[in-house]
């Protein structure tokens, strides 16, 4: 299985993120190319998939192919990524190719 990305750098001001070097990055999956039937149904049906599951955040960091597994409570949901390096079904091995790397300024004056 191949998953080609790209990564966007953005520069934020240093109170938003003090962390980094004061650069976000976002990585996003552009291609995939899957090994199997199954694990292309896994992706649809979003079992598996590229980086983060949680809509919320507006950078994904997460540069690796997981398995999400959500823990339901009263208060509501946790979810859970856990990266693989191969295929469940027929053991292939998952590469990450980044094809491309971009740096935005997201904010006037530096």
């Amino acid at each position: 299985m191949l998953v080609k990305t790209k990564t966007i750098l953005r520069r934020q001001k240093e109170d938003r993120l003090p962390f980094d070097n004061r650069k976000a990055h976002d990585i996003k999956e552009v291609e995939v190319k899957y090994c199997c039937k199954p694990m292309e149904e896994a992706f649809r049906e979003k079992y598996i998939g590229f980086g983060e599951f949680n809509v919320d955040r507006p950078l994904n960091w997460d540069n690796n192919v997981n398995i999400f597994h959500c823990s339901p409570y009263p208060e509501g949901a946790y979810w859970e990524a856990m990266a693989i390096k191969s295929c469940p079904w027929c053991k292939e091995e998952v590469k990450i190719q980044n094809i491309e790397t971009k740096s935005y300024k997201t904010y006037e004056g530096k």
